[in-house]
């Protein structure tokens, strides 16, 4: 029976579930894969093909290119840069991929893609953001990514099984270092052919992973091939798992193995009929141009729908000219949408499978024009972070919410802003974060000629040192501001949320110790430092004022100990594991690690005390058993590590 206190705990699961569906969805447009709109585009996104390293593996067309290539060997993509702050705003992953025997892969495809799970242990893949190969090294690097944001990683490549990394967030460094493994994975063969005996060439055969969440279906697809004249088919490189399998052609109906067993299944052999499609064009509600990159959606409509299984979502992007085709559907009534980056989405109407000239109009949003400017000098800020909010108090810095600036004459194009009463919020470098507003905006309406003033904000200065007095050098200070009241009943679950998503601003300690911030708004401030070689499990509250200057208290480390160990699934050395720690002294002092090519993590800075420690992903896959399992798992209870001063423990796990 499930006693109170989990009774509880699972209450206030569903509960910051649904809050974090509304945060995403108050403002964001649906979370959709693929490139993002230029601010001056009409609403279509880059849609270039792009076939990819692989013909087989999922290819996104028109991501952005990171700045890191292949031969750039100054870039710093290692360990040591995971993390960091990036030139233009934001913070630094970086990684690795490698093979079981954790040799490097280059030439891997890395897509960056945004986590829509908002409970621990819970992911799912959300709009792609962008793509990158790995170097000959194996390494690779996205910049920009902001504290408060769940990412994931998926790593194809033409002789490995897909590779996965979750759990990623700005707001811990430790997870901003990825291990990605790839294996040699299964092979799937068969034949197609049509139901009068003949076989099919040019049937696409598509494999996806059902047992990986995704907010489109198309996300999940692993591997596809097409049919040869004699109708026959072969995919390789397929991880273990439920698979649904899918073959589909122009003129032909659609058909779908919906839960096959890898690497069980071997041979899948498909027999095909006749099909209808529906193909039309997208354009802007009341100027009718063309919107290319809209989703455009379909299902069976009325009583051909059933009432057991719900109908397949069949779905598009349109093209450079906003026209798009859905393939494979049986003839009867469908129900056709459509959805844009810069549009709102478009009433459902209902079309024969089979009709061609369907247009869909898409209803504009909003667009903000403007320009941002020193308070002092009038001069224009170049590079800064513009977002906009629908409660000054509530400022969720997701992407859709949000736009990096570089301008030479500070100005700023903001498209897709849904019709309500907002704000906009700017941080920049050097500069208060301010809050401009509010403002209001119709359907496709353009609010211009806004102008935007940033302060120089308040300083900060202080000094890090060791139990005896001495500056400690190299200490990374953040300062982060405290966006709400978590003592408050009502902010208990909200809060948190909200406070993710708060401001931070990093400064490093000189040889001293003494270290120097500027740029921060009015308000009250948590300050926290870090250590390689030091510890501690507490943080100072400063209240800041307007423009001014103030002097924080020494911050004082203590002596740290460390663990280090190896990882063994199935007694193997696992290099997609990640760890974590957690101190049975204080219930705020937690650590995350993950292993490296060879299985081996290593956490430095930890305080002296016991800990549990647990492998909460095995091969990069969540294991909820270490996730939600405590201090008792099968009935027997956990060992408990002690750490101490000025020692490295050593684990096998």
């Amino acid at each position: 029976m499930m006693s109170g206190r989990n009774l509880i705990g699972l209450v206030a699961i569903v509960a910051i579930a649904a809050i974090g569906a509304w945060l995403g969805g108050l403002f964001e447009d649906d979370a959709l894969p693929g490139p993002k709109p230029q601010a001056s585009d009409v609403g279509g996104a880059d849609v270039r093909p792009d076939a990819g390293r692989d013909p087989g593996a999922r290819a996104p067309g028109g991501v952005k290119t990171s700045r890191f290539k292949p031969d750039d060997a100054g870039n710093p993509v290692g360990r040591a840069a995971a993390g960091e702050p990036s030139d233009d705003g934001g913070f630094r992953l970086t990684g690795l991929v490698v093979t079981e025997e954790g040799l490097p892969v280059p030439l891997a495809r890395v897509d960056l893609l945004v986590d829509n799970g908002t409970v621990p242990g819970v992911h799912q893949l959300g709009a792609l953001v962008e793509s990158v190969d790995s170097n000959q090294q194996g390494r690779f690097v996205f910049d920009g990514l902001e504290v408060g944001e769940r990412m994931m990683l998926r790593v194809t490549h033409v002789d490995y099984t897909m590779g996965r990394a979750s759990g990623i967030s700005a707001g811990e460094r430790s997870s901003m270092y990825q291990v990605v493994t790839v294996r040699r994975g299964s092979q799937l063969s068969g034949t197609v052919t049509h139901n009068d005996g003949r076989p099919l060439e040019g049937v696409r055969v598509a494999c996806y992973d059902i047992n990986l969440q995704a907010y489109e279906p198309e996300d999940q697809m692993e591997r596809f091939a097409i049919t040869t004249a004699d109708g026959t088919y072969e995919i390789k490189g397929l991880g273990d798992g439920m698979k649904r399998v899918v073959a589909s052609k122009m003129g032909l109906a659609t058909t779908v193995r919906p839960t096959l067993q890898a690497p069980t299944l071997a041979k899948i052999d498909f027999l095909m009929a006749d099909g209808v499609a529906i193909e039309g064009t997208v354009v802007e509600k009341g100027t009718s141009k063309p919107v290319p990159g809209a989703r455009v959606m379909c299902r069976a409509s009325g009583s051909r729908s059933g009432n057991v299984v719900p109908p397949r979502v069949e779905s598009v992007l349109s093209d450079e000219h906003g026209r798009y085709a859905l393939i494979g559907l049986e003839p009867g009534p469908c129900e056709v949408w459509a959805r844009g980056r810069a549009h709102l989405q478009s009433p459902r109407q209902v079309v024969e499978a089979g009709s061609d000239n369907v247009l869909v109009e898409l209803p504009p949003a909003a667009r903000l024009e403007g320009r941002v400017v020193d308070a002092d000098t009038n001069e224009s800020v170049q590079r800064y972070t513009l977002l906009v909010t629908g409660n000054p108090d509530t400022i969720i810095a997701s992407r859709p919410n949000r736009r990096r600036i570089s301008d030479p004459e500070g100005r700023f194009v903001f498209a897709g802003v849904q019709p309500m009463k907002l704000w906009m919020v700017v941080r920049a470098d050097g500069y208060s974060e301010t809050i401009d507003g509010p403002i209001t905006v119709g359907q496709g309406e353009v609010a211009t000629g806004l102008l935007i003033k940033l302060g120089r904000g308040a300083t900060v200065k202080g000094v890090v040192t060791d139990a005896a007095g001495t500056g400690v050098g190299g200490a990374r200070v953040t300062l982060s501001r405290s966006n709400v009241d978590l003592s408050k009943p009502e902010n208990i679950l909200i809060g948190a949320i909200v406070q993710a998503h708060a401001q931070r601003i990093i400064g490093v300690s000189d040889e001293e110790g003494v270290y120097e911030v500027s740029g921060l708004r009015e308000g009250d401030w948590r300050i926290k430092a870090e250590h390689p070689l030091f510890a501690s499990d507490r943080e100072l509250r400063l209240k800041v004022l307007k423009n001014q200057s103030h002097e924080a208290p020494p911050f004082v480390l203590a002596k740290a100990g460390g663990i280090r160990g190896i990882v063994k699934t199935e007694g193997k050395l696992d290099s997609g594991a990640r760890i974590s720690i957690e101190s049975l002294n204080s219930q705020t002092l937690k650590f995350q690690a993950n292993t490296g090519p060879t299985g081996r993590f290593e956490q430095l800075g930890v305080p002296p005390g016991d800990y549990r420690i647990v492998v909460i992903q095995r091969n990069g896959v969540v294991d909820l058993g270490g996730l939600l399992g405590g201090l008792v798992r099968n009935g027997k209870q956990r060992k408990v590590f002690t750490v101490l001063a000025g020692r490295v423990l050593q684990v096998e796990l």
